[in-house]
């Protein structure tokens, strides 16, 4: 089956200093939609152009290419859904410093082990997860371990939006090198024990010297929110 694939600019006329950028999507999808959200939900992270980012979760590319016009040094991205990736490289491209791994990251070392990525139906092609939920599909998918990402590339950034998947990363999330001064974590509510996991997470982070700077919203009709931690 062929997908439309259209080009468009993403700016925010309200907020005429953020820079825009032009994206490859599928205006059948949530795509856009997605991509323009990204703004709001983490400039608190105060990105400069010594930052290097690790993107878990890179989509189509649109967190990182709004990095990248933001002026960070250079940004490494992990997707591990295929037509995503195509999306991602094509969004990209060569004039951009980074680095594309086609790939799951799951928790700690070891890196090129196949696992099981569980795929979503719908339009929105950005919720796919390695938890499996409601009896969907999977696609073995290769995978990278976290603990590998952190300490090759050494990240000062890190952006987790990996559809549960972030749970799984919770012992690692624990002890994170110094090198990382700033996080974006989106939350997911995957089942009933998802909310005291988050609220573990975040407490880590504070006991490792992370500040909250944007604070998650965890409501009683709470379905995902992100939430941004820095340290000097």
């Amino acid at each position: 089956m062929v997908v439309e694939v259209i080009k468009s600019k993403v700016s925010w006329p309200r907020c005429p200093n953020r820079p825009s950028f032009d994206i490859y999507h599928r205006p059948e999808t949530t795509d856009l939609d997605l991509v323009k959200a990204i703004p709001n939900e983490n400039e608190k992270l105060g990105l400069n152009s010594d930052d290097i980012v690790l993107d878990l979760g890179a989509h189509i590319g649109g967190f990182s290419k709004w990095v990248l016009v933001c002026g960070v040094k250079s940004v490494i991205c992990v997707e591990p859904y295929l037509p995503n990736f195509r999306l991602l490289r094509r969004n990209l491209g060569k004039e951009f410093s980074a680095t594309l791994n086609y790939a799951a990251c799951v928790q700690g070392w070891g890196s090129g082990k196949e696992c099981k990525l569980y795929v979503a139906g719908g339009r929105s092609e950005g919720r796919h997860s390695l938890i499996a939920k409601n009896n969907r599909p999977y696609r073995t998918v290769p995978s990278v371990g976290f603990l590998d990402l952190l300490y090759q590339h050494k990240p000062s950034v890190v952006k987790i939006d990996i559809e549960g998947s972030e749970f799984l990363l919770e012992s690692d999330l624990s002890s994170l090198p110094l090198d990382t001064k700033k996080l974006s974590i989106e939350f997911h509510k995957m089942n009933k024990d998802s909310l005291k996991r988050s609220l573990d997470i975040v407490k880590s982070l504070v006991i490792q010297g992370f500040s909250t700077e944007r604070e998650p919203r965890f409501t009683k009709q709470w379905r995902n929110t992100v939430g941004v931690w820095v340290r000097q």
